[in-house]
Protein backbone atom coordinates (compact mmCIF):
# COMPACT_ATOMS: atom_id res chain seq x y z
CA UNK A 1 0.00 0.00 0.00
CA UNK A 2 1.19 3.61 -0.89
CA UNK A 3 1.73 6.18 2.31
CA UNK A 4 1.34 9.50 1.96
CA UNK A 5 4.32 11.80 1.21
CA UNK A 6 5.56 13.51 4.38
CA UNK A 7 5.59 17.44 4.44
CA UNK A 8 9.22 18.41 4.66
CA UNK A 9 10.09 15.27 1.79
CA UNK A 10 7.17 17.33 -0.80
CA UNK A 11 8.90 20.46 -0.22
CA UNK A 12 12.38 19.11 -0.79
CA UNK A 13 11.01 17.20 -3.96
CA UNK A 14 9.22 20.44 -4.98
CA UNK A 15 12.94 22.01 -4.60
CA UNK A 16 14.52 19.59 -6.29
CA UNK A 17 12.39 20.16 -9.14
CA UNK A 18 12.65 23.66 -9.45
CA UNK A 19 16.31 23.81 -9.36
CA UNK A 20 16.02 21.28 -12.19
CA UNK A 21 13.92 23.31 -14.07
CA UNK A 22 16.56 26.36 -13.51
CA UNK A 23 19.13 24.59 -15.19
CA UNK A 24 17.30 23.66 -17.69
CA UNK A 25 16.42 26.90 -18.52
CA UNK A 26 19.78 28.21 -17.99
CA UNK A 27 21.58 25.66 -20.00
CA UNK A 28 19.18 26.45 -23.11
CA UNK A 29 20.12 30.38 -22.89
CA UNK A 30 23.70 29.44 -22.49
CA UNK A 31 23.39 27.29 -25.88
CA UNK A 32 21.34 30.16 -27.78
CA UNK A 33 23.75 32.70 -27.34
CA UNK A 34 27.36 30.99 -27.51
CA UNK A 35 26.69 31.48 -31.42
CA UNK A 36 25.70 34.83 -31.24
CA UNK A 37 28.29 37.66 -32.02
CA UNK A 38 28.23 41.09 -32.16
CA UNK A 39 30.40 43.29 -34.71
CA UNK A 40 30.77 47.03 -35.34
CA UNK A 41 32.36 49.43 -38.07
CA UNK A 42 31.81 52.03 -40.69
CA UNK A 43 29.03 51.30 -43.53
CA UNK A 44 31.22 50.90 -46.69
CA UNK A 45 29.61 53.59 -49.42
CA UNK A 46 27.34 52.34 -52.04
CA UNK A 47 27.15 48.75 -49.90
CA UNK A 48 23.25 48.93 -49.28
CA UNK A 49 20.86 47.10 -50.83
CA UNK A 50 17.53 45.55 -50.09
CA UNK A 51 15.46 42.77 -51.32
CA UNK A 52 11.53 43.88 -49.58
CA UNK A 53 10.89 45.61 -46.75
CA UNK A 54 12.51 43.14 -44.18
CA UNK A 55 15.73 42.00 -46.18
CA UNK A 56 18.60 43.71 -46.93
CA UNK A 57 22.21 43.81 -46.61
CA UNK A 58 25.20 46.11 -46.55
CA UNK A 59 29.04 45.97 -45.85
CA UNK A 60 30.87 47.01 -42.90
CA UNK A 61 34.50 48.44 -43.81
CA UNK A 62 37.43 46.51 -41.58
CA UNK A 63 40.25 43.97 -41.54
CA UNK A 64 38.52 42.13 -43.55
CA UNK A 65 35.22 43.42 -44.25
CA UNK A 66 32.31 41.64 -43.66
CA UNK A 67 28.84 41.64 -45.66
CA UNK A 68 25.87 41.74 -43.18
CA UNK A 69 22.49 40.92 -44.34
CA UNK A 70 19.65 41.66 -42.31
CA UNK A 71 16.63 40.20 -42.10
CA UNK A 72 14.16 42.19 -39.40
CA UNK A 73 11.89 44.54 -40.79
CA UNK A 74 13.43 47.65 -38.45
CA UNK A 75 16.21 49.93 -40.60
CA UNK A 76 17.54 52.41 -38.23
CA UNK A 77 16.44 55.91 -39.27
CA UNK A 78 20.04 57.27 -39.12
CA UNK A 79 20.86 54.27 -41.55
CA UNK A 80 21.36 56.07 -45.30
CA UNK A 81 24.14 55.47 -47.97
CA UNK A 82 24.52 59.01 -49.08
CA UNK A 83 27.91 59.69 -50.65
CA UNK A 84 30.90 61.32 -47.90
CA UNK A 85 28.73 60.60 -44.73
CA UNK A 86 29.89 57.55 -42.28
CA UNK A 87 27.99 55.42 -40.87
CA UNK A 88 28.98 53.32 -37.96
CA UNK A 89 26.90 50.13 -37.25
CA UNK A 90 26.52 47.89 -35.11
CA UNK A 91 25.19 44.44 -36.04
CA UNK A 92 24.22 41.28 -34.17
CA UNK A 93 23.52 37.74 -35.55
CA UNK A 94 25.69 34.63 -36.16
CA UNK A 95 27.69 33.43 -38.69
CA UNK A 96 26.93 32.14 -42.04
CA UNK A 97 30.25 31.83 -43.51
CA UNK A 98 33.53 33.52 -43.89
CA UNK A 99 32.94 37.49 -43.60
CA UNK A 100 28.97 36.91 -43.72
CA UNK A 101 26.89 37.76 -40.94
CA UNK A 102 22.98 36.98 -40.58
CA UNK A 103 21.66 39.66 -38.24
CA UNK A 104 18.55 39.73 -36.33
CA UNK A 105 19.30 43.34 -34.73
CA UNK A 106 21.08 46.39 -36.04
CA UNK A 107 21.85 49.63 -34.67
CA UNK A 108 23.50 53.07 -35.76
CA UNK A 109 25.71 54.64 -33.21
CA UNK A 110 25.35 58.06 -34.28
CA UNK A 111 22.61 60.38 -35.49
CA UNK A 112 22.99 61.43 -38.88
CA UNK A 113 22.68 65.16 -39.89
CA UNK A 114 23.51 66.03 -43.32
CA UNK A 115 24.18 69.72 -43.97
CA UNK A 116 22.91 71.28 -41.37
CA UNK A 117 19.37 69.58 -41.73
CA UNK A 118 18.13 67.28 -39.12
CA UNK A 119 17.79 63.03 -40.01
CA UNK A 120 16.13 62.07 -42.65
CA UNK A 121 12.51 61.04 -43.03
CA UNK A 122 11.60 57.52 -41.91
CA UNK A 123 11.15 55.21 -45.09
CA UNK A 124 13.83 53.27 -46.87
CA UNK A 125 16.18 55.17 -48.62
CA UNK A 126 16.60 55.21 -52.84
CA UNK A 127 19.86 53.30 -52.50
CA UNK A 128 17.69 50.34 -50.88
CA UNK A 129 16.04 49.72 -54.18
CA UNK A 130 18.90 47.93 -56.00
CA UNK A 131 18.27 44.14 -55.52
CA UNK A 132 20.56 42.97 -53.02
CA UNK A 133 22.93 40.34 -54.77
CA UNK A 134 22.75 36.86 -53.61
Amino acid sequence: MLRPVSAPRRSSLALLALLALIAVIAAGLWLRSRDRVEIEGKLREGSLRCDDECHFELVLEGQPETRVRVETCIMPEALRDWPGTPVHVMAAGRWQGERQLLATALLTREGLSREGKSSPSPGRPPSCFVPARR
